[in-house]
């Protein structure tokens, strides 16, 4: 309102002629006026804002325009609040980074325990040479975080000892098979042996049982063969001479050996019996049949040959009663036909 008057008295003073210095100084005035009016409404504009550096360039604004502390007071009551505010926002900010910092120290500390610590496993472990405690050492010292160059002895050193573990697993495995005498396990053996490279002296004694096993396994095969029909006598006494030479003498196997002896025995006595049937001498035949029965001959088995001895019998008592009769006198002639 003073404003609208100053101009309006203004605009007179410049119909009616006033002098130029006082009409100046008027507009002066009325510039200044708008010069504070404009710094008012950049208090305002920043106040409503809240940024800092608006209200710092307003309150300078308003300063330099010469406004009052009571129209700067708003713009340095916010500005006030605002600086309190960020210097508690930095306060708090410090304090974070600072507890930050503190919580790394700690982290720090914490790690370098942890790879103090997985030095020393791996320094007892070296020195014990267990694979177990080698590869906790190993890693745990990864999970510390220490370089793979900090690992290589004990990494080497571990392979070392599961080689050398593997061996020893290796050479008692051979032992275990040895005791067996199980063909597959033997080879199996013997194969993961020369795999590892172990020495040919460690492996001497299991070839030696694998090659005694073959010997069991196939003697038994051939008295197996042995007892099955069409086997030559030939080929049955050849298979008792293999489970001979090759120690069998297992309950099991002294039970098969038994039963191709048997069937030896049968067969001999069989062949026996038709050479005496060729030679057709009763007193052979008898003997081989009593030989037969005693292996253990079916009796239906030799009816034939009881019946061909019983033929020969009965001739050669006909041929003895006939010579009697052909010596007696010629009173006999009646007996001689009759015979």
């Amino acid at each position: 309102e003073d404003v609208e008057k100053l101009k309006e008295a203004l605009q007179e003073a410049e119909r009616e002629g006033v002098e130029d210095a006082l009409l100046e100084q008027a507009r002066e005035v009325l510039r200044q006026k708008d010069r504070q009016d404009k710094a008012k409404e950049a208090l305002r504009r920043a106040v409503s804002l809240g940024n800092m550096e608006e209200l710092r360039a307003a309150i300078r604004q308003g300063q330099s325009v010469g406004l009052s502390d009571e129209d700067l007071a708003d713009a340095s009551a916010k500005l006030k609040e605002l600086e309190e505010e960020e210097e508690r926002r930095q306060k708090e900010e410090a304090e974070r980074v600072r507890e930050e910092e503190r919580q790394a120290m700690l982290e720090r500390a914490k790690e370098r325990a942890k790879q103090d610590h997985a030095k020393d496993l791996l320094e007892n472990a070296l020195r014990s040479r267990d694979p177990d405690a080698l590869r906790g050492a190993i890693d745990a010292a990864r999970k510390a975080g220490l370089p793979e160059e900090d690992l290589a002895e004990a990494i080497q050193a571990l392979k070392d000892a599961e080689a050398e573990q593997e061996k020893t697993a290796s050479r008692n495995a051979l032992a275990a098979a040895i005791t067996s005498g199980d063909i597959g396990r033997l080879r199996d053996a013997l194969q993961r042996a020369a795999d590892l490279g172990l020495d040919e002296s460690g492996m001497d004694a299991a070839r030696k049982a694998l090659e005694q096993a073959e010997a069991k396994a196939a003697a038994r095969a051939g008295l197996h063969d042995a007892l099955r029909t069409g086997a030559s006598l030939a080929d049955i006494n050849a298979s008792l001479q293999a489970a001979e030479s090759a120690g069998l003498t297992d309950e099991a196997d002294q039970l098969l050996i038994d039963a191709v002896k048997k069937k030896a025995a049968q067969e001999q006595a069989k062949r026996d019996l038709e050479e005496a049937l060729s030679s057709k001498d009763p007193a052979k035949i008898r003997e081989a049949l009593v030989k037969a029965g005693e292996a253990g001959i079916n009796a239906n088995a030799l009816q034939d040959a009881i019946a061909q001895l019983q033929a020969l019998e009965r001739k050669a008592d006909a041929a003895q009663k006939l010579r009697k009769a052909m010596d007696g006198s010629d009173a006999d002639v009646d007996k001689l036909r009759a015979a």
